[in-house]
């Protein structure tokens, strides 16, 4: 609850606006990439819930399909728990072990990084080929997303 609400409050200030006019590619493959190495190193030192809440809700932002969208979101999954699981922070289970002093935040890192980094490139690059040439298809701005009043709104 706490990371949703969060994210309503960037979403309700615009906080999301300030990534999403630096993201300047049109073509889903390059996209996917991008946001699959976003979410696997923001997961590295967030939670994997809550940063695949948020890079959830900036897809929202950058795709208009609903099916591009369902499979962004399959990927941002699969990419924060690969970034979860190679640092003590990210991942509930190395969290637990962390605390329990049964492993070290360096010997975590060296011996499950490459095993994380492959269960990130593999579905990356199987979702690459599937969005071979498929181009990024923005959200269409209504009035209201702008930040204009609708024009049959009265100001109270």
């Amino acid at each position: 609850m706490g990371a949703m609400t969060i994210v309503e409050v960037v979403d309700a200030h615009n906080g999301f606006e300030v990534i999403t006019s630096r993201v300047k590619t049109t073509s889903q493959a390059s996209l996917m990439w991008l946001v699959g190495f976003v979410t696997f190193f923001l997961s590295s030192v967030l939670d994997n819930l809550t940063t695949t809440i948020v890079m959830i809700s900036l897809m929202k932002k950058l795709l208009d399909h609903h099916e591009d969208r369902l499979l962004f979101a399959g990927m941002i999954v699969v990419a924060a728990n690969a970034g979860g699981a190679w640092t003590p922070i990210g991942d509930v289970t190395t969290t637990m072990l962390w605390i329990g002093g049964q492993i070290t935040t360096l010997a975590i890192m060296k011996g499950v990084f490459l095993a994380s980094m492959i269960n990130l490139v593999v579905p990356l690059v199987a979702c690459s080929y599937l969005l071979r040439g498929k181009q990024v298809v923005p959200p269409a701005l209504t009035e209201h997303s702008k930040g204009a009043r609708p024009a049959n709104s009265k100001r109270t």
